[in-house]
């Protein structure tokens, strides 16, 4: 075995577990502003803050993700809280892409509930979870 050979395996070991590694479910805290028929913000785990872009898509709801929050792509449940104790739900595909921004695209009838009272927090669940 050569010296390449010995440090490649354990780097490839760890490659294949941080790919293997998909967080089902994932919290954010939003810290949102109402835009020109859109919300803009702050969305943040316990490690990272990405800007988040909410607005109105056709035909289906789209939420495009960083690749860097190792999310699994297809059917998710989203629901949003807000500050009141609401919830807003959804279900939408979830995509993965390069890029430093969360993206929801989302029909007016849930945009205009989510701009009456700006939610606080989001939760992305496996379509098959519930949501709380």
């Amino acid at each position: 075995m050569t010296t390449i050979e010995t440090l490649a395996g354990p780097m490839i070991r760890y490659m294949w577990l941080k790919a293997d590694y998909n967080n089902k479910d994932m919290k954010l805290n939003l810290n949102l502003n109402l835009g020109d028929g859109y919300l803009y913000g702050d969305a943040t785990t316990e490690s990272s803050s990405y800007k988040i872009n909410i607005q109105q898509g056709w035909p289906d709801t789209a939420l495009i993700m960083p690749t860097g929050l190792n999310q699994n792509p297809g059917q998710k449940s989203i629901s949003f809280y807000t500050e009141a104790g609401n919830q807003i739900f959804l279900r939408g595909n979830l995509k993965n892409e390069d890029t430093d921004m969360i993206r929801l695209f989302t029909n007016m009838d849930t945009l205009v509930q989510l701009t009456k009272t700006l939610p606080t927090s989001m939760e992305i669940q496996d379509s098959e979870a519930e949501a709380h």
